[in-house]
């Protein structure tokens, strides 16, 4: 009895001196005190649940989840089946990490990470009525969670319930300290979930209490262009013209949206536009060339690639279009 407590207590210390080496990052170092400590007690449970962390982190999903189903059988807690759950859909085995995830709400149902962590795991398969469903929950035990009212507005406007979206935005705003800085967020991650009328919302709400903003909009289209989302491209860029018609940025990137879009004629007009805001908008000029060019405007097509290269002498793209203007 003697010996197997101070066999306990070594482990305990091994673990201690593995949490500080783990909250410092030297993981490596963790682990040789978590195999320390396993030496001594088999069935140390908390070096077994940091080994599962650690093997997490180092991207061994399938060597965690031996360590952490050992750490559930030696006692069940909520914070073991969630990191046991994402251990499997990190490791793309879905139905057990669903299983373990449900089996944690089972016994533990006041245990809001695992509901959150269930419902998005649910709202990546598209299986939208279960997520919003388990959110839902979640929200019972944590309403001012925001990171439950984000996604289940993002779930009511994948669905075509507009209202309810808006609703759910509007209770995630009443909910902020620092209502600029969480607008920028929440928009951001709305357009990610390709909630972009939601996410035009915040932003626009951002404009209208900081219009040093203004530049926003600008910047998200050309970001979510490059991305190849070329129509909510086409509604961020005009709604950034809506604010600030001669941005010079935004009517170039609108152009080249449209071109996407096989609508030379539109292009053309509003590089026409932004060429005539700044005719010395040399890349503007230069895409003003290629339009142009796809028409078989030879003649206007070498006109506007030499004035870009008048101005910008190393203008690649221009020396580009130029040549194609005089074969």
């Amino acid at each position: 009895m003697a010996q197997s407590a101070h066999k306990q207590a070594l482990s305990d210390q091994y673990f201690k001196a593995a949490l500080n080496a783990f909250r410092a990052e030297n993981l490596i170092e963790a682990m040789d005190h978590c195999q320390a400590a396993l030496r001594h007690t088999p069935h140390h449970r908390d070096s077994l649940r940091m080994l599962g962390s650690i093997e997490m982190r180092r991207g061994r999903h399938g060597v965690a989840i031996t360590y952490l189903q050992k750490a559930l059988r030696i006692k069940e807690d909520p914070d073991t089946y969630n990191a046991l759950a994402v251990a499997y859909k990190n490791n793309s085995e879905f139905p057990r990490a669903e299983q373990s995830y449900r089996r944690c709400l089972k016994q533990f149902p006041s245990y809001a990470e695992a509901y959150i962590n269930l419902a998005l795991m649910l709202q990546s398969q598209a299986r939208d009525l279960e997520a919003l469903d388990i959110y839902t929950r979640a929200l019972i035990i944590q309403p001012q969670e925001k990171k439950i009212l984000i996604n289940i507005c993002v779930l009511y406007h994948r669905m075509g319930k507009s209202a309810a979206a808006i609703n759910a935005l509007d209770s995630l705003l009443n909910l902020s300290n620092n209502i600029a800085n969480d607008l920028e967020n929440i928009g951001a991650y709305l357009f990610q979930q390709r909630a972009a009328p939601l996410a035009l919302k915040c932003f626009e709400l951002l404009i209208n209490s900081n219009p040093e903003k203004v530049g926003i909009f600008s910047q998200l289209g050309a970001g979510i262009l490059q991305q190849g989302d070329i129509n909510t491209a086409i509604l961020v860029l005009e709604k950034a013209l809506s604010y600030t018609p001669n941005d010079i940025y935004a009517l170039n990137n609108l152009g080249l949206a449209y071109s996407e879009l096989k609508d030379e004629s539109k292009a053309i007009e509003l590089l026409k536009k932004a060429v005539t805001i700044d005719p010395s908008f040399a890349d503007g000029l230069s895409n003003l060339a290629c339009f142009v060019g796809k028409t078989d405007d030879k003649k206007a097509a070498e006109d506007y690639a030499r004035r870009a290269l008048a101005i910008r002498p190393d203008h690649v793209d221009a020396l580009i279009n130029l040549g194609k203007a005089l074969t």
